[in-house]
This record gives structure tokens, sequence and C-alpha cells, in this order.
């Protein structure tokens, strides 16, 4: 929903807002997830979190990439809505949970 805030706002004080509680927001999920990164495995914590810390910064290496090149292609507004449906996307990929193997 902040994303598709940022992809309409109407002016860059709305931006910084937005900006703001973004950074908030991943502030406190980032906590959440890295808790459940050391309980996920506790006989291997240590590959656990050095796994979160690999998927993270390779995600955040990976994403800068990619909007950089959304923003040639489509603009801020495009890839602010692009990142928005992306997000909304892995959100309803996300809730499904694991499925059982075919085999």
């Amino acid at each position: 929903m902040a994303l598709a805030a940022l992809a309409m706002a109407p002016s860059w004080p709305v931006v910084m807002l937005v900006q703001m509680v973004l950074g908030l927001v991943f502030y406190m999920f980032h906590g959440v997830l890295q808790t459940q990164a050391t309980e996920a495995l506790p006989g291997a914590r240590g590959t656990a979190v050095g796994a979160f810390a690999m998927a993270l910064f390779l995600g955040q290496s990976a994403g800068s990439l990619a909007f950089g090149l959304g923003l040639l292609a489509v603009g801020y507004r495009g890839a602010f809505a692009l990142a928005a449906a992306g997000v909304v996307a892995l959100a309803v990929w996300a809730r499904q949970g694991p499925r059982a193997s075919a085999g």
C-alpha cells in the first residue's frame, strides 16, 4: 500500500513522509524475520542466520538494480506501481503456504 502511495504521491513532502513510514515498517519487520531465522533451525543457527543475511543483502542489491532499470523504462510512478504490484503478488503467493510435494 505504501509503494502504491509513492506511485501516486502528489509532492516530495508526501514522498518523504511515506518513506519514513516504510523505513519504520522495514525496521520492525526485519527484527521479526531475523528472530524467525534464528528459531528455524536451532541445531544450525549460524547457517540459518547466514542464509538469512545472504538473502537479505542479495535481495537488496538485485532489487536496486531491477528498480533502477524500472526507473529508466517507466519512470518513478510506473516503477513504484510495478513494485507495489510485485509485493502484492508475493504476498498472495506466500499466503498459500508450503505445498506438499507431488511425488
